[in-house]
């Protein structure tokens, strides 16, 4: 419900209308709507939970909520925190040279290791909220929701894709809400890709109307 309620508002009208009917579909399964009001606590939970780390990722785990057969498996964000300090320090002079980093996650999960770059950037003094550009891709429905909604409570600009990295495939995408005012300053970052799926993207985006730009931090 969370996704699609974020994720509508950056879609495309056929999007909009089924994201609309999939919320309203949830809905209609509780017996008791009284229930469903526990949800805007249960967002602001996640959405405090997410300034200190991979917050939906450790509760998925912590209620057996991975799938083993598929090969998922909790990644402790202090691993995921302690790779990003050891590599980032490389990846700095590209953004003194364009101004932005770009990331793609090609097994995404909940979108720990993406979070984990975001805070080691801000104690180097960027703000992802504007100079991180991700691309994030995990063929989990549930996986591609969390990480959807994580990113977008955190502002990070991003298109995060339900697909197969491996083939290509894309089932379904959507873009943070944060990707608008990021694709405003810097511009399509694509635009040496013209074929490219995502400038095609960018090219709707730049027709919506001037979006907030939501961050936490």
């Amino acid at each position: 419900m969370a996704y699609c309620a974020y994720a509508k508002p950056v879609a495309s009208v056929e999007q909009k209308e089924a994201l609309e009917s999939r919320y309203m579909q949830i809905v209609g399964t509780y017996r008791d709507k009284d229930a469903v009001w526990a949800y805007p606590e249960l967002l602001a939970m996640v959405y405090e939970g997410v300034k200190s780390g991979d917050y939906l990722g450790s509760v998925a785990a912590e209620i057996g909520a991975l799938n083993d057969a598929q090969g998922q498996f909790f990644t402790p964000f202090e691993v995921s925190r302690l790779l990003a300090e050891m590599t980032f320090g490389q990846h700095e002079p590209l953004i003194e040279k364009h101004g932005y980093l770009t990331l793609q996650e090609p097994a995404a999960g909940a979108g720990g290791m993406v979070l984990a770059l975001a805070l080691v950037m801000r104690q180097r003094g960027y703000d992802p909220t504007s100079q991180l550009f991700v691309s994030a891709i995990d063929i989990s429905a549930p996986c591609y929701w969390m990480c959807y909604l994580q990113l977008t409570l955190a502002g990070i600009p991003a298109e995060v894709i339900r697909g197969n990295t491996l083939s290509q495939e894309t089932f379904e995408s959507a873009w943070t809400a944060s990707a608008i005012p990021f694709l405003g300053k810097h511009g399509d970052i694509f635009e040496n890709k013209p074929s490219s799926r995502q400038s095609k993207t960018v090219e709707l985006l730049s027709k919506l109307p001037e979006m907030k730009h939501l961050a936490l931090f």
